[in-house]
C-alpha cells in the first residue's frame, strides 16, 4: 500500500507557463519513504470518481527518502498539456506507480495566487484580445455584435496627412470641359438614353416604323395621281376583244388565246402534220414506212424500222434461234442447250452449270480441281487457308493444303514434317514420293513431281516455313527439272548445281526481297543425295560456305535450317544453330528445336 504524503502543483511567475510543476512524497504500507527509479503515471480527469481522463503522461522518477519532484506537459510537440485541459472545473489529478493501480482518490487541482491573478488580465501587449464587449472608463465603445458605439469620430481635412497632390483642392478640377466632351462625342459612338431629342425633335431610330401618308407624297407622276384606280376600267373594247398591255399601255386587242374545246375541234375536224419525234403518252408513234419483201416493222429502241423476220429469230446469225442463244447479239456465245447458265463454259467442262459463278478449276471438289494454289489465287476462287483439290499433269487430283496467307500466299504445300526426339527426316523419299497421311503434320505430295507438273519443268519459287518462331523463308528461281534429276539420280556429281543459280530471298525477318547469288544441290552426292536419313542439300555458296538454306540429316552435323533474314552463314557445324537461323532437330541432330517444318512452292 503506497501513500501519497503530500501533492504540490506550481508555476513559475514570470510568465504564464504551459507546463506545471508537481513535487511530492511518496511512502509505502508500512511508511517508509519510496526510494530509487520508479515510473510514476499521472492522470487528469473531470471527476474524483469514474469521470473521462483528460490528459495522461508516464514519466520515470527518482525518489531520495520518498520525495520527487517533476514537471508535467514538458512534451510540447506530442502530448502537451494543453489551456483546453486546464479550463475544465473542477480538474482531478491522478498518480500511479510501477503500473499498480492509482493512490488513492484523486487530488482536486486549485489556484495559486498567481493564477487568481491571471483571472482578472490587468493588461494585453502584442496579442489578440478575444472578448463579448470592450469598454473604456466603463463605457461600451464596441457591443456584443462587434459595433462601435462610442462617440462618433469627426476628422478634419485640414488633420489628414498623405493626400495626394491631385486631391489636396477637393478634387474640383476633374470635371470635363466642353471641348472633351465634344471630342468624346465626335470621336466615339454613344448609346444615348431612350427619348433623346435634337433641338427639341423625336429622333427617328431603327427601331421605330416609318409610316407615310399619300396626302404627303410628293412629285406624284401624274397618271397615279388619282391612284390609279380607272386605267384599265377606261378602256372600251369590243366583242372577242380584251385589255393587253404593249410595254407602253393598256390597249383593246383581238383574243387570240384559243379554248379547251376549240382546240379539241381542230384536232379532230382537220389533219395535222405533226412534228418528227412526236409521241403519245411518251411512246413513239409508228409512221407509214415501205419495207421490201419478207421485211417486217420492228422497234430498235429509238424508232419503228423494216428487218428482215430471220434476223428477229437469230440477231447474231449463229443460227441458233434468239430464246436459246445466251447472248443473240455474239455469234462467238454458245446456246444455252450447252452452257444452261450461260457463263461461256460448256456444260461438259463446267463444273456447276447452274451457277455462272462457279466455272471450271474451282478447286472445291475432285470434279473441279484447280492446277495450283497460286491458280487458285490469282483467278480470285481463294476462300482462305485449306484444303483444296488439286491437279498436276496427268495425275488424278488430290486434296492439297494451299497457304493462301504468307508473303501474299497462293503456296502449294507438297510435304509437312514434324521433328521431335529425333528419328523423323525429310530425305529423298519424303520429297520425291507420296507417304504419311493428309491432314496430319507428317505427309507427302511427291514435291519433286508436284513443282515440276505445275512449273512444266520451269522454275518456282521455293519455300521451307518453320513452326518454333512461325518463321519462312523462299528462294528463287528454283530449277524443277535440276531438283528432279538430282533426287532421281539423274544429275550426280560432288558440286553444287552452279548452271541453275539462285538469285532472290525473302524470310520473314529480311524485311523484303534480298538480291543474293548462290547454287542449290550443295552437298547433295553420293549417299547424302539418294538416301533418307543421310540426305543433305545445301543452297549456298558452296558445300558448307554461306549456306542459305538446308534440308539435312547426315554426318551428326547438318540440321533443317531455314534462315528467315536471308543472310549467309558458314555451315551448321555439330547441328548448331548460326546466327539468324532457326534449326530443326532430325535423325543425326538431335538437342536441336523440335517443330514442324513446311515445304512448299509458288510458281513464278
Amino acid at each position: 500500500m503506497l501513500v501519497l504524503t503530500s501533492l504540490i502543483l506550481s508555476n513559475t511567475a514570470l510568465a504564464v507557463p504551459v507546463q506545471l510543476n508537481q513535487h511530492g512524497r511518496l511512502l509505502d504500507s508500512d511508511n517508509a519513504p519510496v526510494d530509487g527509479i520508479h515510473v510514476l503515471a499521472f492522470r487528469l480527469y473531470d471527476s474524483q470518481l469514474s469521470g473521462t481522463m483528460l490528459w495522461e503522461e508516464g514519466l520515470q522518477v527518482t525518489f531520495v527518502n520518498g520525495y520527487y519532484s517533476v514537471v508535467l506537459g514538458g512534451n510540447t510537440a506530442s502530448n502537451p498539456l494543453s489551456d483546453t485541459v486546464l479550463k475544465t472545473q473542477p480538474l482531478y489529478l491522478e498518480l500511479e506507480i510501477d503500473g499498480e493501480g492509482p493512490i488513492g482518490l484523486r487530488q482536486e487541482i486549485v489556484s495559486t495566487p498567481y493564477a487568481r491573478l491571471a483571472g482578472t488580465a490587468t493588461h494585453v501587449d502584442g496579442g489578440t484580445v478575444n472578448a463579448s464587449e470592450l469598454s473604456i472608463g466603463g463605457n461600451i465603445v464596441v457591443d456584443s455584435s462587434g459595433s462601435w458605439v462610442g462617440e462618433t469620430m469627426i476628422i478634419s481635412w485640414g488633420d489628414i496627412t498623405g493626400i495626394p497632390s491631385d486631391l489636396t483642392d477637393g478634387d474640383d478640377n476633374t470635371q470635363l470641359s466642353e471641348q472633351e466632351v465634344e471630342d468624346m462625342i465626335t470621336n466615339g459612338s454613344v448609346d444615348l438614353a431612350a427619348g433623346t431629342t435634337l433641338s427639341g425633335n423625336a429622333i427617328l431610330t431603327s427601331a421605330d416604323t416609318l409610316s407615310a401618308d399619300w396626302s404627303n407624297t410628293t412629285n406624284i407622276p401624274q397618271d397615279l395621281q388619282d391612284g390609279d384606280q380607272d386605267t384599265v376600267g377606261a378602256l372600251s373594247c369590243g366583242a372577242g376583244e380584251v385589255a393587253k398591255f404593249n410595254g407602253t399601255s393598256w390597249g383593246c386587242e383581238a383574243d387570240l388565246v384559243l379554248g379547251e374545246q376549240e382546240v379539241e375541234d381542230l384536232v379532230s375536224n382537220s389533219p395535222l402534220d405533226l412534228a418528227a419525234g412526236t409521241t403519245i403518252g411518251g411512246a413513239a408513234v409508228m409512221t407509214s414506212t415501205t419495207c421490201n419483201t419478207g421485211e417486217i416493222l420492228s422497234f430498235d429502241g429509238t424508232d419503228w424500222v423494216c428487218s428482215s423476220f430471220q434476223a428477229l429469230l437469230d440477231g447474231d446469225g449463229d443460227g441458233i434461234m434468239a430464246w436459246a442463244d445466251c447472248d443473240d447479239t455474239d455469234a462467238q456465245i454458245l446456246e444455252s442447250t450447252n452452257d444452261a447458265d450461260c457463263d461461256g463454259i460448256a456444260t461438259s467442262d463446267d463444273c456447276d452449270d447452274n451457277d455462272p459463278n462457279i466455272a471450271a478449276l474451282s478447286g472445291t471438289t475432285s470434279d473441279c480441281p484447280g492446277s495450283s494454289c497460286k491458280q487458285l489465287l490469282d483467278a480470285g476462287l481463294s476462300t482462305g487457308d485449306g484444303a483444296y483439290w488439286i491437279k498436276t499433269g496427268s495425275d488424278p487430283a488430290i486434296q492439297m493444303e494451299c497457304d493462301m496467307t504468307t508473303d501474299g500466299g497462293g503456296w502449294t504445300i507438297c510435304a509437312k514434317q514434324e521433328f521431335s526426339s529425333g528419328g523423323n527426316y525429310l530425305g529423298n523419299s519424303q520429297l520425291s514420293s507420296s507417304w504419311g497421311s493428309f491432314g496430319s503434320n507428317q505427309y507427302g505430295h511427291d514435291c519433286s513431281t508436284r513443282m515440276y507438273e505445275v512449273s512444266g519443268g520451269g522454275d518456282v519459287q521455293f519455300a521451307l516455313m518453320g513452326s518454333k518462331q512461325n518463321e519462312w523463308q523462299w528462294v528463287s528461281p528454283f530449277n524443277t527439272t535440276a531438283f528432279s534429276n538430282r533426287l532421281s539420280g539423274d544429275e550426280d556429281g560432288s558440286s553444287c548445281d552452279q548452271n541453275v543459280p539462285v538469285t532472290t530471298c525473302k524470310g520473314s525477318a529480311s524485311g523484303g526481297e534480298i538480291a543474293v547469288s548462290k547454287y542449290p544441290a550443295c552437298h547433295n552426292y553420293g549417299g547424302h543425295r539418294t538416301s533418307d536419313s543421310y540426305f543433305i542439300y545445301q543452297v549456298s555458296d558452296s558445300i558448307n560456305s554461306n549456306i542459305l538454306m538446308e534440308i539435312g540429316q547426315g554426318d551428326v552435323n547438318h540440321p533443317v535450317g531455314i534462315r528467315p533474314d536471308c543472310g549467309g552463314s558458314d555451315w551448321f557445324g555439330s547441328c548448331g544453330d548460326a546466327a539468324g537461323s532457326v534449326t530443326y532437330q532430325s535423325d543425326h541432330c538431335s538437342g536441336r528445336n523440335g517443330g514442324v517444318v513446311t515445304v512448299a512452292f509458288r510458281e513464278l
